[in-house]
């Protein structure tokens, strides 16, 4: 073989040698990316859709248990709709997993189908059944095989999302034992290509040596590595002589050669070798191998570098980690790995709408502005809104800095870079760097952020889940709670059943032992009235008196209020400003004008509360108060003012403390309230305490501790009279008119109890409010309860067609909402009336009770906005007369008036009483609540006697056409 031929070979051989290296590596790396798409495009899919089918399951659940509370036939619509939706979603989601060749045939999915077939089956019938009224049925499904089924299907959705997971963390390492023996072949190839052309080199030179003897021996000190730089020169200018010279090139050549090997061998592949002429093989060799060597280490370190950077990152992103947890170990980590000076995260929230900040690394933000974008607005909300990264350099001064404790700059460049999941933008990230972003490290931050968004969107499901699973389990308490309050009622009022029969029996004897008092009582009396006669002057007197200041109080708290009433309303709306025509002062004055006005309601209703209970005219509506409830909403109203002065807001209840007591709660509300009050504006620092507990078998008491300034015990009895003050002086630093403890005393003695001060100077107070568990009826002024029973018969004629507004009863149409208001202040009548247009009604406006009935009778309105103190008959008359007339009884009446909320009036008829001023919140609502009962056409009523002739009066009496009665005589039936 010729020499030539045996370098072709070696050289071929080395060759052949590297392309098998090449291409081996080609296939481990093509294979790797086919097990990371696999990954991505299929395990990390079926974890999506097991997560969305269970939060389909959960959501049909969750409406399940709304429909059967439900009573609003609308909202069971409502609710039908949203459980057929969540329906649908998972029948989708399950047909789009089936789709999946490993999960087609898996036993867990078809177990999941046939328990979800079964649960439509109930769920389809729990609707049915709510939708005609069988709420005890549907319950009955729900809470027996229904829940069974629901258990069943979470437990197996859980479980089928566990093996989803564990499949792909098993491919995941399975990927990692590939790179790693990749890299470990690719490495014994390159030795055994190093060790086979040092051996061919070594095998070229032997055969040449043993050819030509001298040669042979320079071939020798060339192969023993014995270069020299003196040029061997022959013996004689002959034909060995070219050979001589070719041995020079080749001691040069090879000098060239075994450098660039020692070269290689210590890992410097970039001296590139150069070749005599283009005819060079080994030289072109060489360098090609050098060339290829060097291509490969570049292309193998950044290979390893992206790979260790995608572990560490799927470490960081691994576990049940919140989102807020998650994006401080993601920034953290792409910070540290990528060289970052600065970086923070953004995540969008569930609206999609904006953008903040859940993680930062070295970042400090100028102001709150730069942690939130909405979409479109900054670069944050630029990329988020386009889903394509923003590559910035020299960055302007003033913009984001990098801070230390020696350094104070600028970062060179940032980079912007969005996470999307399915096409939703989940969040940004934003890097910076004082020197210049590799491509490989922008590579490595883009083929991330598929991960990335895939670990937040599942995150973010976690979450919720966890909600949903938390409001199904509130609803479930609720439902067994109402459950409990409905059986207590009815043993209450089997209790009470059993106490009337008994009392019952008491005043038949009672009657009989009053008729042999009665005889004793004759003689008596006529003793009494010569006593009697000698007090009379002074009892009409004080009668006199007595109606003077009556009179008084109800021309007050008419005259007082009823122009409050507009001067609070006109200055709310002006204050909001719904035009845009009022400059900030202008809106700043509104907004003063409604506080005074606001303070100067309070004060007024408070002296005149006060002269109410100090004239025996204040009124008690005796109910039963959950304690628990009550106290828990009584606190509620106080949390963001104690929050505010940074004190503590504590409520503690005894174990022994009843469920409900007997007393009148608005009354309660307002002296506790008053207490609490006074115990946070005078506690500067420590805690406001709220003590509920038994006094005795038969009170209760209330207690507010404080930690504040205290009460000197000489002024423990002033503090209690009105217009009093710990501290009485001009200067004073707390504001207030004196009369909250005057009005609560007052107030305790009207609901049979009393209040308590245990006080000192510096060491806090006490207050304690005794009350009886079961308040007894408590008479007050006839003239308060006093029921009119004027008739319409009786309208003088000066009242009918009395002065009012212009109104629009000649613009009525045949679809409008027409609205009746009788009040005999234009000025407030003018503002319900505008108010009224902006809300859609047509009203008709009246001045007095007579032209109310008349106008009522002739336009059928379909409400009625009703003031009690009228000239000519009173609103208490008219509302007698209206519920009075079959035709137009079913019209609802709202009654707003400066007098003092009244039970009667809305065991009248009366839909509601609100008091005057009325605030533009209040108002609002009060339109709201005529709207929704106008839209409401049809009223279900369950009639339940077993006289004929009662059922038929009743239907008669009640029905108008809106009204659908459903009757039976079996209590069982119903």
């Amino acid at each position: 073989m010729t020499i030539r031929g045996k370098l072709i070979v070696g050289f071929s051989i080395i060759l052949g040698m590297l392309l098998i290296s090449v291409l081996f590596v080609l296939d481990m790396v093509s294979d790797s990316n086919d097990r990371l798409k696999r990954i991505v495009d299929v395990s990390a899919k079926k974890v999506n859709l097991s997560h969305e089918i269970l939060i389909g399951v959960l959501e049909a659940s969750r409406h399940e248990k709304n429909i059967i509370i439900e009573k609003d036939p609308i909202k069971m619509v409502y609710y039908r709709d949203r459980i057929y939706k969540a329906v649908d979603s998972v029948d989708q989601n399950t047909i789009e997993l089936q789709s999946y060749t490993e999960v087609q045939g898996s036993e867990t999915l078809q177990n999941f189908i046939s328990l979800w077939t079964a649960y439509k089956s109930d769920l389809a019938q729990i609707v049915s059944l709510s939708l005609e009224n069988n709420k005890g049925r549907a319950f009955e499904i729900s809470i027996s095989k229904g829940l069974t089924i629901r258990d069943s299907i979470i437990k197996t959705l859980s479980y089928l999302i566990k093996k989803s997971e564990e499949n792909m963390q098993s491919d995941k390492e399975e990927n990692e034992r590939k790179y790693y023996l990749t890299f470990l072949f690719f490495i014994l190839l390159v030795l055994v290509s190093l060790f086979i052309e040092i051996a061919i080199s070594y095998w070229i030179i032997r055969t040449i040596g043993n050819r030509i003897q001298f040669i042979s021996q320079e071939a020798e000190k060339i192969a023993n590595r014995e270069f020299s730089n003196v040029p061997l020169a022959g013996a004689y200018k002959d034909e060995l002589q070219p050979i001589y010279q070719f041995l020079n090139k080749i001691r040069e050549s090879f000098k060239e050669i075994t450098d660039n090997a020692n070269n290689v061998a210590s890992g410097n592949y970039f001296v590139d070798f150069v070749p005599k002429s283009e005819k060079d093989v080994l030289g072109n060799s060489l360098r090609m191998m050098t060339s290829s060597l060097r291509k490969k280490t570049q292309e193998n370190e950044k290979h390893n570098w992206m790979t260790n950077g995608q572990n560490f990152l799927n470490e960081k992103l691994r576990g049940d980690k919140t989102e807020s947890v998650l994006a401080k170990d993601v920034i953290t980590f792409l910070s540290n790995y990528l060289n970052a000076n600065v970086g923070a995260i953004y995540l969008c929230d569930d609206s999609e709408c904006s953008l903040s900040v859940f993680g930062k690394y070295g970042f400090i933000s100028e102001s709150r502005s730069s942690e939130r974008f909405a979409l479109n607005e900054g670069l944050i909300g630029q990329v988020a809104a386009e889903q394509k990264r923003i590559f910035l350099t020299d960055v302007e001064e003033g913009s984001l800095r990098i801070l230390s404790g020696i350094l104070d700059t600028k970062p060179k460049q940032i980079l912007i870079v969005p996470f999307v999941f399915e096409g939703k933008t989940q969040g940004v990230i934003e890097l910076g760097k004082l020197d210049s972003f590799s491509p490989s490290e922008i590579e490595f931050i883009e083929s991330s952020v598929q991960s990335i968004g895939i670990s937040f969107n599942s995150a973010r499901a976690r979450r919720k889940i966890q909600e949903l699973l938390e409001q199904t389990r509130i609803q479930s308490e609720e439902l067994q709670t109402q459950q409990e309050e409905l059986r207590q009622m009815n043993e209450e009022l089997e209790e009470q059943t059993q106490v009337l029969r008994q009392q019952q029996e008491e005043l038949k004897v009672s009657n009989e032992e009053l008729e042999e008092q009665t005889h004793i009582l004759e003689m008596k009396n006529k003793e009494v009235e010569l006593a009697k006669s000698d007090i009379e002057q002074k009892t009409k007197q004080l009668e006199l008196s007595g109606k003077y200041k009556s009179e008084f109080l109800a021309n007050m708290s008419h005259e007082l209020r009823t122009p409050l009433n507009s001067l609070l309303i006109l200055s709310k709306d002006l204050a909001d400003n719904k035009r845009k025509n009022l400059s900030e002062d202008q809106v700043e004055s509104a907004n003063i004008i409604y506080k005074s006005g606001h303070d100067l309601l309070v004060l007024i209703n408070d002296v005149l509360d006060l002269s109410k209970i100090e004239s025996g005219k204040m009124s008690v509506n005796l109910e039963r108060v959950v304690l628990r409830k009550f106290a828990k909403e009584l606190m509620s109203t106080f949390k963001l003012q104690a929050t505010e002065k940074k004190l503590d807001l504590d409520l503690i209840f005894d174990d022994d403390l009843p469920e409900v007591i007997r007393t009148d709660s608005h009354r309660l509300n307002q002296i506790l309230k008053n207490l609490i009050s006074n115990a946070l504006k005078f506690t500067e620092r420590g805690k406001v305490q709220v003590e509920i507990k038994k006094q005795n078998k038969d009170k209760i008491l209330f207690s507010v501790i404080d930690s504040g300034i205290g009460i000197p015990e000489e002024k423990h009895s002033a503090i209690f009279e009105a217009f009093q003050q710990a501290d009485g002086s001009t200067s004073r630093k707390y504001g207030g008119t004196g009369l909250g403890l005057s009005i609560s005393r007052e107030l305790a003695k009207l609901l049979g109890g009393e209040i308590f001060l245990k006080s000192k100077v510096n060491q806090g107070s006490t207050f304690s409010l005794s009350l009886p568990i079961e308040t007894n009826e408590i008479s007050i002024s006839e003239k308060e309860n006093e029921v009119f029973h004027n008739s319409v018969d009786s309208i003088q004629n000066e009242f009918i067609n009395y002065p009012t507004l212009q109104d629009d009863r000649n613009q009525i149409g045949e679809n409008d909402k027409v609205l009746l208001v009788i009040e005999d202040d234009l000025k407030f009548a003018s503002v319900l009336i505008k108010q009224a247009n902006e809300k859609g009604f047509k009203c008709i406006s009246a001045a007095t009770g007579e032209d109310g009935l008349i106008l009522t009778r002739k336009y059928k309105p379909h409400a009625i906005i009703l003031d009690l103190d009228l000239p000519g008959i009173k609103g208490q008359t008219v509302l007698n007369e209206l519920k009075a007339d079959q035709s137009i009884r079913h019209i609802p009446v709202h009654i707003v008036s400066a007098n003092e909320y009244s039970l009667e009036l809305i065991r009248g008829g009366a839909v509601e009483h609100i008091r005057k001023p009325i605030h533009k919140k209040e108002l609002d609502e009060a339109f709201n609540r005529i709207e929704n009962f106008i839209n409401r056409k049809m009223k279900n009523l369950l009639i339940i006697e077993d006289d004929f002739n009662s059922r038929k009066m009743m239907l008669k009496l009640i029905g108008n056409g809106d009204v659908k009665s459903l009757k039976r005589i079996l209590v069982r039936k119903s």
